[in-house]
């Protein structure tokens, strides 16, 4: 009950506070308030409501004057595909990061391959069998997907 009553206090003296900043810059209370409400953007489950969504988040964007949030507002609207996706898998950032940071090690020590097959396959073995152990890096020099430069 007492951690429930401090946190609650904190919450409001934090609110105190940037109640005052937003007082004195309108245009920064409005990004503000913009930028929160693109949290939710993440909360719908169906295409159709992440594209209303997007759709009433850029349309109350327009007549704010706000150039650093319309070129957000552009670069979602880029990316649409990409955000739709995530409603059919909801698949973590961070997992597809992970996935990132491999494809992008497995490419820096590829440099010079020629055979893009050779490349495809060793990210293919990679990404499903990640190299954890000495054992796990034994099987995958054995299975001569590796190029000897």
């Amino acid at each position: 009950m007492i951690h429930n009553l401090r946190c609650r206090c904190k919450v409001h003296r934090r609110w105190r506070c940037y109640k005052e900043l937003f007082s004195a810059n309108r245009r920064l209370y409005k990004a503000y308030l913009l930028r929160e409400q693109l949290d939710r953007l993440w909360t719908y489950k169906t295409e159709n409501g992440v594209t209303s969504f997007l759709l009433r988040w850029i349309k109350a964007l327009r007549c704010q004057r706000l150039p650093e949030m319309q070129k957000l507002a552009r670069t979602l609207v880029a990316h649409l595909d990409g955000i739709l996706a995530y409603t059919r898998h909801q698949v973590p950032f961070g997992v597809v990061e992970g996935v990132n940071s491999i494809i992008k090690v497995v490419l820096r020590k590829a440099r010079g391959m020629r055979d893009t097959e050779m490349l495809l396959l060793k990210l293919k073995w990679v990404t499903a069998h990640p190299i954890r152990s000495t054992r796990t890096l034994k099987r995958f020099l054995d299975m001569g997907l590796h190029s000897d430069r």
